[in-house]
């Protein structure tokens, strides 16, 4: 994933529309190269003023923690499916059981789209991402459109 396609999945008009807040994201991510690439991407765009505050767990558990810990202050949990532990699903019921605004995008090489959405998912991404769709299925999810 480069910074172009992390870019593409932010939304600069819910931006606008929410007193230039600026969107928070926690992104769940167990694959190594994977989590560096994010951070670089994400620190890049932090920089340049384009995401406001952001976060790669490596675990869901981990996320769920740092979820608590900044009351439920986020705007969109990004996770895989399947890690070790507790999976991407598992963490998705537990964030919309406490915090039904956050908005949650969960992404897998299987089709679990109905199970993703059973366990109260805002959209799904079928992995390996494709910068297009993401940037659409993030914009549909914070305007409040996702199918």
């Amino acid at each position: 994933m480069t910074e172009y396609e992390i870019y593409d999945i932010i939304d600069f008009e819910y931006i606008k529309k929410n007193g230039g807040k600026r969107v928070r994201i926690i992104v769940i991510e167990d694959y190594k190269s994977t989590i560096e690439l994010l951070r670089h991407c994400l620190a890049y765009l932090h920089e340049n003023g384009e995401i406001g505050e952001w976060e790669i767990c490596p675990s869901a558990e981990e996320a769920w923690e740092r979820i608590i810990a900044q009351e439920g202050k986020l705007d969109v949990v990004f996770t895989d499916v399947h890690m070790l532990g507790m999976g991407g699903l598992a963490l998705v019921e537990k964030v919309k059981k406490e915090f039904k605004h956050i908005k949650c995008i969960v992404a897998s090489a299987l089709d679990c789209r109905a199970e993703a959405k059973a366990c109260g998912a805002d959209d799904f991404v079928r992995k390996p991402y494709d910068p297009t769709k993401i940037g659409d299925i993030a914009r549909k999810v914070l305007s409040g459109v996702a199918k």
